[in-house]
């Protein structure tokens, strides 16, 4: 699935453009990518927060919901980026603390800041999966 998403807000990790195209490579792929549209090579790698924490959802303001321009549970998204410190790659994980909303209906995208769940381990989920 290759779609366009536009962020009127801006989109932090990609230096505020507002044109992306989100692409997730296989239906039950656990991350996916944001990609500038008008650079394609600045590029984020975003893990799929339903499938990374499964029944957890995310509680959205109204504001929120108002920019996305609704919210329905199976035309929307949520996901959080990749982050590896620097240093220590084995230590990379889902920044759940830093969420990217999407809804594929309208094609509007949002980036926000919210204390979430913190990082979800990336070493920690691959264990869980092949366990």
């Amino acid at each position: 699935m290759r779609t366009r998403i536009e962020f009127p807000s801006g989109m932090s990790g990609l230096d505020g453009v507002h044109a992306c195209v989100f692409e997730r490579f296989d239906e039950n792929a656990l991350c996916v990518t944001l990609e500038s549209e008008a650079a394609p090579e600045a590029c984020l790698l975003l893990g799929d927060v339903s499938r990374l924490i499964p029944g957890c959802c995310a509680e959205l303001a109204e504001g929120e919901i108002r920019q996305l321009g609704g919210w329905q549970e199976n035309g929307c998204g949520v996901y959080c980026r990749m982050r590896i410190p620097c240093g220590d790659p084995t230590a990379a994980g889902f920044d759940t603390d830093r969420l990217v909303l999407v809804n594929f209906r309208t094609g509007l995208g949002l980036e926000k800041d919210r204390p979430w769940l913190g990082v979800v381990p990336f070493a920690a989920h691959k264990a869980r999966q092949s366990g």
